[in-house]
Parts: C-alpha cells; structure tokens; sequence
C-alpha cells in the first residue's frame, strides 16, 4: 500500500538510493566511524543511521513510500564477488549489534539473511549464481562473527 509507512516497522527495508531525509533530523543520529564506503565494514551505513533514527524519534517518523520515483542506480554484478562479500560482512555485522539491542528487530532483519542462504540452495546447480550466494553467506557469517559496530 501506499501513503506513510512507520519507520519502526521497515527501517531494515528501505532502499537506500531512494532515501532523502531533512538534514535538521540528521543531527540527532550519530554514525559509527566504522561503516561506509572505505571502511572495513563498507555498507549498510543507510541503515544503521535509520536504526538510529527510529530509536532517537519512538516511532514519530514515517516513511513517504513513492513507487512512481525512478532513480538510476548501476545494475547488481553477481561477478564482482569481493563487493558481494563486502555487503555480506556490513549486514553480518549489524546483524550481530541488533540482537545485542533488540532482539524483534533482529528477528525481522534476519529474513534479509535467509534469502542469500535460500538462494545458494536453490541455485547450487547454476556455478555463477551459486558462487554469488556462497559469497554473501560467508561475509555474512564473518561479519556475525566480527566485532560489533561502534
């Protein structure tokens, strides 16, 4: 459905290009110097700041879904399996700092770690996608196991 959607409900569902926020709400989030682009850990720095967001505001923002927006964004290559595992620790890894906060809030974030892990299942017989899925489960392993984001 359309219209306002609470940010409580779907923080780890939002897709981050299509995102724009008032720089004014901004400023009560604090992001880890940890995440993003260069770092170790380089994404989800988009979620972890909604993560954020939805804790400093209890449940006052609402999100403006708008499925008529189209944005450019380059497409998914299943090849480039270095960046694949790369999303895989980043998710990994935030998954590990929600069940130390939020046990329902990991529980939902985790259908976002199934799906890679049904994905190497159902495609253990195609090597390219495979691969792809057996990348992303083991960043996702190590980052559950890697230290918690700051």
């Amino acid at each position: 459905s359309y219209g306002l959607v609470s940010l409580d409900r779907c923080f780890y569902k939002i897709s981050c290009p299509r995102l724009a926020i008032s720089g004014k709400i901004l400023r009560y989030c604090h992001f880890p110097d940890n995440i993003g682009p260069g770092c170790f850990l380089s994404a989800l720095e988009e979620t972890y700041m909604l993560y954020e967001l939805k804790n400093n505001f209890n449940g006052k923002i609402k999100v403006q879904y708008t499925p008529s927006l189209r944005l450019a964004h380059p497409p998914n290559d299943m090849t480039d399996l270095k960046k694949h595992y790369q999303y895989g620790l980043s998710q990994g890894s935030f998954f590990r700092f929600l069940i130390k906060r939020s046990v329902i809030s990991a529980l939902g974030y985790s259908v976002i770690l199934i799906r890679p892990l049904l994905g190497l299942i159902l495609n253990c017989l195609c090597p390219q996608v495979r691969d792809y899925y057996a990348t992303r489960v083991a960043g996702i392993i190590h980052g559950i196991r890697y230290k918690e984001v700051r």
